[in-house]
């Protein structure tokens, strides 16, 4: 009789959910992972875009109906289209690796500390798009007092940039609201 309720609590626990059959396993796994995939395929997208960013356009400037470099004298032609890595010396290379490594932790290590660093990682690229980057989309900078048709608009880069820092604060705030 000892031997029997020894063997029985040595059994693995399963965790009941109120369903039986093959897929009520899966459904429990699920439930306790708690959309922790979801956090991780976020993170890792804002980490790919936030490097993508930087080798793309942020913004640029046309004269007219032609492009800038096109028009614009040699000593300036080089201000007619700005990259993420000229703008950011490429620095959101490195918040997108560690994006990557902090979606990582806060999906498979289910650490919530990794979460709140992609808040403040998204935090800090969305800050750097709205406050550095969009004033001088629409700044025609040198160029402008030069060229009366000059107008500058913002490109690809940027939108990215920006969706790459709102997806980082959504998975943080998605792992933070999961329990641990």
């Amino acid at each position: 009789m000892t031997q029997a309720r020894t063997r029985r609590s040595n059994a693995p626990q399963t965790e009941i959910d109120g369903s039986s059959g093959p897929g009520s396993r899966r459904r429990s796994v699920e439930r306790r992972a708690g959309g922790l995939p979801v956090v991780l395929a976020l993170a890792l997208a804002a980490g790919l875009l936030m490097i993508v960013t930087e080798f793309l356009l942020v913004f640029s400037v046309t004269v007219g109906m032609t492009s800038c470099e096109a028009t614009a004298s040699p000593d300036v032609a080089d201000f007619c289209a700005t990259t993420g890595g000229e703008r950011h010396s490429y620095a959101l290379i490195l918040l997108g690796l560690f994006t990557g490594f902090m979606a990582w932790g806060a999906a498979i290590g289910r650490s919530r500390p990794a979460g709140a660093a992609l808040i403040v990682v998204g935090a800090v690229v969305v800050a750097i798009a709205l406050l550095g980057d969009l004033p001088d989309a629409y700044s025609e900078g040198i160029i402008g007092p030069r060229y009366d048709d000059a107008q500058s608009s913002p490109a690809l880069g940027l939108w990215l940039e920006l969706a790459g820092g709102a997806l980082a604060v959504v998975a943080g705030v998605l792992r933070l609201r999961r329990p641990s």
